[in-house]
């Protein structure tokens, strides 16, 4: 891989990952375009670690002030994604190299912005109250009706393990769903995606280690540079999409998953 590629790699990734329109998906087409058989695994981690960096630095003042119910709400939400992950692993793998699937769930993800579109087109705030529920019933001081949003928020973000389909458009789908106000729905998606990208990339390295793939390839200049791109972009597509939920304008990202996915379709068929 050449520097060139590495860094537009890491500018699709960053441009991607937050954006509900499938960084694995486009990360998938963008390989298949450029010649490489098989996906490299090492590079896809850097490029996450990348994105991870962004989220963790743009929420910065969010993240420090959570609590540990705060902590164990996002526990809660990611479980649904490790179960998923474990069950269809392989399946999933295989999906990675199928350009002609990735253009069906691209499809998918235009249809989920599409609804989203629609969603947050809906005066039905105040969204405080829906927001933190009135009625709690607790255990250990935890909430269990948000317990349950918020793990159903997590189901929604199990099916974007699918490449192709977005984990930004179902998870924001999916808390819009459950009465979540815009700026939580926001909050709520890139919170969960710190330790569903911490989980999806220690578990790719611990499976390379037990391969006994060397992890030196980490520090190359190409795959550092391709992670230094994606960390930049990420923020960039952070501020970007802050904006746009606010404004309820996801009619574009579904027009345009609609024409990536029926181009995909078409080139690759």
């Amino acid at each position: 891989m050449s520097f060139l590629e590495a860094i537009l790699l890491g500018i699709l990734q960053g441009l991607t990952e937050f954006l509900p329109v499938s960084s694995s998906g486009h990360l998938v087409l963008a390989q298949a375009l450029i010649g490489l058989q098989e996906p490299l695994i090492l590079f896809d981690v850097l490029l996450h670690v990348g994105s991870l960096t962004a989220v963790i630095i743009f929420f910065r003042r969010q993240i420090l002030n959570l609590s540990w119910r705060d902590w164990a709400y996002l526990g809660v939400g990611t479980v649904p994604a490790i179960i998923v992950g474990l069950i269809f692993e392989s399946s999933l793998e295989r999906m990675f190299t199928s350009p002609k699937l990735i253009g069906i769930t691209l499809l998918i993800t235009a249809c989920v912005n599409f609804w989203s579109d629609s969603q947050m087109d809906k005066k039905n705030q105040p969204a405080e109250k829906k927001d933190f529920p009135s009625h709690q019933s607790k255990f250990l001081g935890l909430d269990f009706i948000q317990m349950r949003r918020v793990a159903t928020v997590g189901l929604f973000q199990a099916f974007a393990l699918f490449p192709g389909v977005s984990r930004s458009g179902t998870t924001l789908a999916g808390s819009l769903k459950l009465g979540f106000s815009r700026e939580k729905a926001f909050e709520l998606t890139f919170l969960l995606a710190i330790p569903a990208i911490i989980g999806a990339a220690g578990w790719q390295v611990f499976k390379l280690i037990n391969q006994g793939v060397g992890l030196n390839q980490l520090a190359t200049p190409t795959f550092l540079l391709g992670a230094g791109a994606s960390f930049i972009v990420s923020l960039a597509s952070l501020t970007l999409l802050s904006f746009v939920i606010k404004r309820a304008r996801f009619e574009v990202f579904g027009w345009y998953c609609a024409l990536a996915g029926a181009a995909a379709l078409l080139y690759f068929r």
